[in-house]
C-alpha cells in the first residue's frame, strides 16, 4: 500500500481487531458502503477477508490465505472460491500447491514471495537495546522469530532453550511479544522455574518495538514451527544475517539450505534443536558462512522491488479481467 507508487489508491478495513472490530457480516456492508466502495478490486488477507468480500459481492477478488489457516477450513473454502473467480495469491510454493491439491485451477493460484526491505535492515548489533531488554555482552540471546501464536513453534522453542539455559543460564530465549499465545508461553516458563530463560520484547520494554529491531540483539534465530508460521520474520532474521536454525518443515524452508544457509531439521525434537544451537556456538566459521549466505539469499529471493512488481502486474491483470501471466509474476 505503501509503495505501489502512482495509480494505485487504498482503503483498509480490518476484521476482528483492536483498531476495527468489525464481524464478516459488517464487514461486508462496509465493502459495500464505506468510502473506497466500488472498488477495483478487494483483496482479502484472510478467511474472515474473503467471506467478507463473498458477502459483499464484490466483483474482483483476490484471497491470499494467512499462515495459519488450518487446511481443512481452505477445503471449505474451495467451494466458494471456484465459483466466485477469486485469484488466489499465496506467499509461497508450498503454500500454493496445497491449494492445488485441493482442487483450485493453476490458472487461478499463484505465488508471490515475500518482500524484506533489506535495505532498512542491517546486519549490526544494537547495544544500547539489547542493554534495554536486559540482556548482557555475554548472553547468547536466541529469537523465536514472529508473534506467539497457534503452530509459531514459540513453546517448542522456549522448551530447546530450556535445555540450554539449564546447560547455562546464559542463554536465553527473546520473544517479540505479540500474539495471542504469549501469555501461555509465559506461563510454560514459569513452570519451567528458570528464571532467566525467557525476554518478552515489548514486555519489557513497556513499548512497542518493530520486530525488525530485534534481529540486531540476537546471536540465533530459532524456527521450531511445525510448518503454518508466517514466513516474513525469518526473512527478515535472514536478512539481518542472524544464523539460523530452523525445522524443515517451514514454507520459508524451501529456500534454505541444510548447512548452507541454515541448520535445518525435518524431525526436530527439543533436544536435536538445542543441539543445533552448540553446534553453532561451537564452530564460528559455521556461523559466519550461514549468517553470509543467508543474507545474499534474502536479498535476492525477498526482493523488495521484485514484490512490488509483481503485485502492479497481479493488480493491473485482475483489475482488467485479463490472466495473470506467468512470466509477469516470475520469482
Amino acid at each position: 500500500m505503501r509503495d505501489l507508487g502512482d495509480g494505485y489508491c487504498s482503503t483498509m478495513l480490518r476484521i476482528g481487531s483492536a483498531v476495527e472490530a468489525l464481524s464478516v457480516a459488517i464487514g461486508a456492508l462496509a465493502i459495500q458502503f464505506r468510502p473506497g466502495a466500488g472498488a477495483d478490486i478487494v483483496h482479502a488477507w484472510g478467511a474472515s477477508a474473503l467471506a467478507a468480500a463473498l458477502l459483499g459481492r464484490c466483483r474482483r477478488i483476490i484471497y491470499s490465505p494467512l499462515p495459519a489457516e488450518p487446511v481443512l477450513c481452505r477445503g471449505a473454502l474451495a467451494a466458494m472460491v471456484r465459483p466466485s473467480g477469486a485469484t488466489v495469491v499465496c506467499t509461497s510454493e508450498t503454500i500454493r500447491r496445497r491449494f492445488l491439491d485441493i482442487g483450485i485451477s493453476p490458472d487461478r493460484c499463484h505465488a508471490i514471495r515475500l518482500g524484506v526491505d533489506t535495505e532498512q535492515i542491517k546486519p549490526f548489533r544494537n547495544a544500547a537495546l539489547r542493554a534495554q531488554l536486559g540482556f548482557e555482552d555475554s548472553d547468547d540471546v536466541i529469537l523465536a522469530p514472529g508473534e506467539t501464536v497457534r503452530g509459531s513453534g514459540h513453546r517448542e522453542a522456549a522448551w530447546a532453550v530450556g535445555i540450554l539455559n539449564v546447560l547455562d543460564g546464559r542463554r536465553r530465549l527473546l520473544v517479540w511479544g505479540r500474539g495471542e499465545g504469549v501469555d501461555a508461553l509465559r506461563v510454560f516458563a514459569d513452570c519451567l522455574q528458570q528464571p532467566t530463560l525467557l525476554t518478552i520484547a515489548e514486555q519489557q520494554l513497556g513499548r512497542r518495538v518493530e520486530f525488525e529491531q530485534l534481529p540486531a540483539v540476537a546471536d540465533v534465530a530459532l524456527a521450531a514451527s511445525g510448518g503454518r508460521a508466517a514466513t516474513l520474520p525469518l526473512c527478515i532474521c535472514m536478512a539481518a544475517g542472524l544464523p539460523v536454525v530452523s525445522t524443515a518443515n517451514t514454507d520459508v524452508a524451501e529456500v534454505l539450505e541444510d548447512g548452507r544457509t541454515a541448520l535445518l531439521r525435518s524431525r526436530p525434537t527439543p533436544m536435536m534443536l538445542a543441539q543445533c544451537v552448540l553446534d553453532l556456538e561451537k564452530d564460528a566459521a559455521m556461523q559466519r558462512r550461514l549468517c553470509e549466505a543467508a543474507r545474499a539469499v534474502a536479498v535476492e529471493a525477498f526482493s523488495l522491488p521484485r514484490y512490488l512488481a509483481q503485485w502492479r502486474a497481479v493488480y493491473a491483470a485482475v483489475a482488467s479481467g485479463r490472466d495473470i501471466g506467468a512470466a509477469a509474476i516470475a520469482v
